[in-house]
């Protein structure tokens, strides 16, 4: 999946740095701001997808999120998912929600907060 998405991506002309888990996430967020951050649920190492979106969120407060998952048992945090900011994509999903989700995000986040 991982290698799928990375593909779409560059395909789209986004810059990928992609990362194995949670905790590689952690250290590679650390060092770097991203302009967006997608990660599935069930991102693997220490932290799931919805702490390490907690994480992200303390360090890049503006930092969009989307978070990915094919497991209908996840309930998402309610702070999270209020957030204008974050979005949950269930798989399966194609290519083009992706692209449509990653611009309304990022035009967000280029638009600035509201007044």
């Amino acid at each position: 999946m991982r290698n799928t998405l990375e593909r779409a991506l560059r395909l789209n002309r986004y810059v990928v740095s992609s990362v194995a888990n949670g905790d590689e996430a952690k250290r590679s967020l650390t060092d770097d701001l991203a302009d967006i951050l997608l990660s599935d649920v069930s991102v693997g190492g220490s932290v799931n997808g919805f702490e390490l979106a907690h994480w992200a969120r303390e360090l890049w407060p503006a930092l969009p999120i989307v978070l990915i998952s094919g497991l209908a048992l996840y309930d998402p945090p309610v702070n999270l998912m209020t957030d204008p900011s974050v979005r949950m994509l269930a798989k399966p999903f194609n290519t083009a929600a992706l692209m449509a989700v990653l611009a309304e995000l990022l035009t967000l986040q280029s638009s600035g907060p509201a007044v």
